[in-house]
């Protein structure tokens, strides 16, 4: 941004650069993603993009930054920052590839759910085998017992059949 490569800029960070921790500035703002909330059927809500500027610093525990007097430069600074930014337009490159980045995040975080639904319906399903499995050698009836497992072996037989047809449509 060239708003944050003036000399001014530069020169204040680097003069509290012991008391700032964040400077986030965003037009499409919609929180922190370990907020996110859940509707009744368990999607997402997507919140509004909006635009933000989040500022974050500490307060002033050396002889450097004595007292909270000292900060006023630093506070001046940020509100005309502010100023700066609400002038400031993105060239249509810039938003482009501003556009492309967020598209590239959208995926991959839908990748990432994607993945974490399949890994939870997974041990699901283990552990409906397993508790399937724990009720059938709890009972004493070895005529269940012989029949479940003729019908594991099955399923085994079939899965591997699906694995040989799948090489043998690769190679």
């Amino acid at each position: 941004m060239a708003i944050l490569s003036h000399n001014s800029v530069s020169s204040v960070f680097q003069r509290y650069e012991d008391l700032i921790e964040t400077l986030h500035i965003s037009d499409q703002y919609t929180g922190v993603i370990d907020d996110a909330v859940e509707d009744e059927s368990g999607g997402v809500v997507v919140k509004v993009p909006e635009r933000k500027i989040i500022f974050t610093h500490t307060a002033p525990r050396s002889a450097k930054h004595g007292n909270m007097k000292s900060l006023e430069p630093l506070l001046r600074f940020i509100l005309q920052l502010i100023d700066r930014v609400n002038k400031y337009k993105l060239t249509r490159e810039g938003r482009e590839k501003a556009i492309k980045n967020r598209q590239r995040v959208a995926q991959n975080v839908q990748k990432l759910s994607h993945q974490q639904r399949q890994e939870a319906a997974q041990v699901r399903k283990e552990e409906r085998k397993k508790a399937e499995k724990e009720k059938l050698l709890q009972e004493s009836d070895p005529d269940k017992t012989r029949k479940w497992e003729e019908k594991e072996h099955k399923r085994a037989l079939k899965k591997q059949s699906r694995v040989k047809q799948k090489v043998m449509r690769v190679g």
